[in-house]
Order: C-alpha cells, then structure tokens, then sequence
C-alpha cells in the first residue's frame, strides 16, 4: 500500500472521527448537524482517491472503507434530507459531493450497496426521478449549467439504483414496489442523451426480470453501439491493464446478456460486431478471470438463440466455447454446452428415438407436471420428465431426453418462456424434428416473444384449469403421433 494511499485513509478516518460527524443529522442543511456540507466534498475526493487506479488494492480496501463511511457518517441520511428537498430543484455542490459518495461505495461495496437499498434511499430517489424537474425535456449535457447539472444528477440517480440492484438483490423488490420499472421504462424512451440511456438501460437489465418481460429490454441500435465503444471495449481495455473504469467488465457483460434476452436486441449486437470481442476476451480468460468468463459464456448461449450460424463461422469464439465445457466451474460449464447445443448441426447426434413422451416445464409448474406425468403412466406411456434436478449436465441429460422421445409435451407458461433451459429445450426438440403438443400451464398465460412464435397458430390445451377434460385430448393427440 503506497503511503500516499495510507494518508488518505488516515484523513478520510479522522473527518470520520470528528465529533461533527457522529452527530445525526437532523436537518435539511448538513451544517446544522453531523458532517459540515464542504467537509463532503473533500471525503467525496479522498473515497473517488481510494477506490480509484490499481484494481487489487481497490478490491482489497473497498470493504474497509464502505463500513467505515457506514459507522461514523451519516452521509445516507444527508442524501435523503437532500432528495426530499429537491421537490422545488436546487443541486449545489455539496449536495453532489453527497451523492458521489453514494454513487463510488454502492459501486464498489455490495455492504454498502445493501445499507443503502435498506436505508429508504432508493424509494426516494425513484419519486424524485417522476418531478418536473427532473423531466428528459430539461437534461442536456451540452445544455446552460442548470441543465447540465440535473442531467449529471439523474445520471448519479440511476448509477445508484444501478449499483444496488447489482449488488444487492432485494432491491429489485424495492423497484417493484414502487412501481419504479415504470418510471426508468420512462426515461429510457424520452432521454436524449446517449450516456444516460446507457445508465438507463444498464439499471432496467437488473430490474426488467421483476416483470419477467425481455419485451420491454428493446434498445435502439445507437443504444447498443454507445455500450459496446463506451462500455465493453474501455472495460476490456482497462482490465487487461489492472486498472479500474466507470464500469467493470464482467458488470457491462451482465448487462449485456440481460440485454440479449429480447431478440432484436440480440441480433443486432452481433451485427455490431460483438462476437470477435467475446472472442478476445474468452483468448485471456485466465488473466480476465471466473466472472468475466462465466459472464462471458452465458452472453455467447443468449446469443445462441438467435444467431447460431454466425457463431458457427466464428471459429476462433467456437473454440474457446468448446474448450469451457469441461471448465470446473459448473455455471460456466453448462452455458458453454448450452450454447454449444443450438450451435450442433442436427445431423450431428445420432437419434435413439423410442415410443417415449417426454414432459418439458418449468420448475414453477412442477406439481401439474407431476399429475400429469402420473395420468400419462396410468394410461400406458412411457414417460420421460427431470423430476428432481439432474446431477451432472443438465443440458446433456436434456439433449437425452429430447433425442429419446418421439413426442414432447410442452407446459407453456410465463416462467417456461424465461427459462434458459426451457428454451434450449424447445429449440432443440424443435431442430430434431420433434412433434410438439403444447399444454397451459399457467391460467390466463398468453405467450409471446420466442415461444409465441415457435407456437404460431398452434392449438393448446388448457391443463391449468380444465385439467381432466383437457388432459384426455392431450392424450388423444399424442396417440395420434405415436402412432
């Protein structure tokens, strides 16, 4: 630890220490109680200091600091008297010092992310982000200085909600209690500036999953090119250096992947040119490490979804794909096979098809799955259904299970379309040629995005509520095929 490092700690520890700052804060001017509003700004400076350059050290230190800051300062409930009184709009310099605070630990800290999230914060922050104030028609980077302000100022907010909703996962229950998807859907859709669409995006890739919707993940080609140049690319440059940016490799590859969740915005990353650069990464995964390669990997099966022939042609990416499957790391290794399984060729796996049925489903949907296994026995068919989770590769085991059945019966349901495995599953049955019989599973489920197009105009049966009357067409059908 270098002693100009040492110094800074030493200082940040006595402004911590002061009588001042032990104080709680009682008031919407710090002054009047607790730490001394221009006291923020040099705490702010020595915390951006620490945390910022050498990446070990700041990994090493982040969490010492983080419950430093959280013992003996009362910097998160200054924050809260500031949002509260920003219902008639002023930022000044302090306050933003405050709030730079805020925005390093939640980014460094995940214990200082989740005092954050439990403290009140992020509520406040979501209401203030719906004020007039606060409207996209008022934030302009290149704008007079009020407008550059507030938008320097929603940008803190959303890195905050960011941060905590990565770091913490509780948050996202926050965010949907306050209806808060709403107002970041909001400001996605009306912000002109890029960088802020790119917080914005960044913040709903963590909380869109409350609504289990990658419908509502859709970004514009403008938005997917500013976090490939401005996000991946920088992060990737600095982490081979060992040094840390604004955002961290494997935290803009998470993004990424969620962001890929809706097909449009899949195809149009790898048109932009995303393969050669996982590529790159996956080329230095020892040195870039588990997180980035595991996040890495599970980009590559989203991506699977819909470009398998691209990913094909990329032989140096389908390489190192192909080389993780044996990783030792189980999370790594089943989206490697994951992927690798849209990639196959169907001719590739001999078939061993038998007079088989096979129950494809979500784990929500486990007990009608089960009843309906048993009525399938009771009836004569063999039946072929992950009961209890496989040990070892579940996707080979799956792959198994689809090459193995002549029929798979499909429990369509809001968490079958989520699914990664479901959707690996469908997709494969459907490259094997597999007939498929589709059962709801879910009252009043309507399915879109890939599953209502893999159905199209396909008749269903309504095993969520008719479960008798409908189970015995079912089974009417699927004799049908059997035959």
């Amino acid at each position: 630890m270098s002693r100009m490092y040492e110094t800074d700690m030493e200082e940040l520890f006595r402004m911590l220490l002061s009588p001042a700052a032990q104080r709680p804060s009682a008031a919407r001017d710090p002054s009047s109680a607790g730490i001394h509003p221009k006291d923020y700004q040099r705490i702010s400076n020595l915390v951006c200091s620490m945390l910022r350059g050498n990446k070990e050290r700041s990994i090493a230190n982040r969490e010492r600091i983080a419950q430093q800051v959280i013992d003996r300062s009362p910097v998160v409930e200054d924050a809260k008297k500031y949002v509260k009184h920003n219902i008639s709009f002023k930022v000044d310099a302090d306050e933003a010092a405050c709030r730079n605070i805020i925005i390093n630990l939640t980014d460094s800290s995940p214990k200082f992310a989740r005092h954050v999230a439990e403290s009140g914060y992020l509520e406040l922050l979501l209401e203030e982000l719906k004020l007039p104030a606060f409207n996209p028609a008022y934030l302009d980077p290149n704008g007079d200085a009020s407008q550059r302000m507030r938008h320097e100022f929603v940008v803190g907010s959303f890195t905050v909600l960011h941060n905590c909703l990565r770091h913490h996962k509780q948050s996202k229950n926050i965010v949907k209690d306050c209806n808060g998807l709403q107002t970041i859907l909001y400001h996605l859709r009306n912000e002109k500036s890029e960088r802020l669409q790119m917080e914005v995006l960044m913040t709903l890739a963590d909380a869109a999953d409350l609504d289990k919707n990658a419908d509502v993940l859709e970004a514009t080609e403008d938005n997917l090119q500013f976090i490939i140049k401005h996000g991946l690319e920088p992060a990737l440059e600095k982490e081979m250096e060992g040094e840390t940016y604004t955002y961290a490799l494997d935290e803009v590859l998470h993004c990424l992947s969620s962001i890929a969740k809706n097909d449009s915005n899949a195809k149009q990353l790898v048109k932009l040119g995303i393969l050669d650069i996982i590529s790159t990464i996956l080329q230095w995964k020892k040195k870039l490490g588990t997180e980035v390669t595991e996040h890495s990997v599970r980009l590559v099966q989203q991506l699977s979804f819909t470009s398998a022939q691209y990913l094909r042609e990329n032989e140096q990416l389908l390489k190192e794909v192909t080389s993780l499957k044996s990783s030792d790391v189980p999370a790594i290794s089943e989206a490697s096979k994951g992927a690798l399984l849209q990639l196959e060729e169907p001719t590739k796996r001999p078939l061993k098809t038998a007079n088989q049925v096979m129950i494809s489903y979500s784990w929500a949907q486990q007990e009608l799955a089960i009843k309906l296994k048993n009525f399938l026995t009771e009836g004569g068919f063999k039946v072929w259904i992950d009961v209890e989770k496989i040990e070892g590769s579940i996707l080979e085991k799956m792959a198994e299970g689809v090459e193995g059945s002549k029929v798979i019966i499909m429990l369509i349901s809001e968490g079958y379309k989520t699914s990664e495995n479901c959707r690996s599953e469908a997709k494969y049955a459907r490259k094997r040629a597999k007939p498929r019989v589709y059962a709801l599973a879910e009252a009043g489920y309507d399915s879109c995005g890939w599953l209502g197009v893999m159905m199209e105009d396909e008749i269903y049966y309504d095993i969520a509520t008719r479960f008798d009357q409908e189970t015995e067409k079912l089974i009417a059908r699927v004799r049908t095929l059997l035959e």
